[in-house]
């Protein structure tokens, strides 16, 4: 299957892959996502600007589907809101995806830290691959950092 993912501004794009559940997941999960972040010292909130694709077009996509899709421009970041994501396990975890290596490497992140990867990963702070070292079991860890939204 050859997919084709759309460039993002904020160099991030949340893929839904897994459609087996019902709608109101899937807008908790935006909502968690959006919600801004406020972090001692910061002169506002913090946030990003992801693009979301709701599309079954990309429906039991894998993460090397996506590592190797088509695109003008790749997100440096792309998160998979999967099975794992919609299994109703806490906490509710993306899998993000090695866009660069085309490899297809993954490990699992809080969803409400989308921000906190995808800054890491544009800002050059942090390599993908160093983010997936810090993953233990597969799970980046991470402490929450005071949304007011939370899955």
């Amino acid at each position: 299957m050859t997919l084709y993912v759309p460039p993002s501004p904020s160099g991030a794009v949340v893929i839904r892959t897994d459609f087996s559940t019902v709608e109101d997941t899937w807008r908790n999960i935006l909502l968690a996502t959006s919600e801004p972040i406020y972090l001692d010292g910061a002169e506002g909130p913090l946030s990003i600007e992801a693009l979301f694709i709701n599309s079954t077009t990309y429906e039991g996509a894998t993460p090397a589907d996506i590592a190797n899709a088509e695109s003008e421009d790749l997100p440096r970041v792309a998160a998979l809101a999967d099975s794992e994501t919609f299994s109703g396990r806490k906490p509710v975890t993306f899998a993000a995806v090695d866009m660069a290596s085309k490899s297809g490497r993954t490990f699992r992140f809080r969803v409400e830290e989308l921000w906190l990867v995808v800054t890491n990963l544009t800002e050059g702070n942090l390599t993908f691959g160093e983010l997936f070292d810090q993953a233990v079991d597969g799970v980046l860890s991470s402490h929450p950092l005071s949304p007011k939204y939370t899955l």
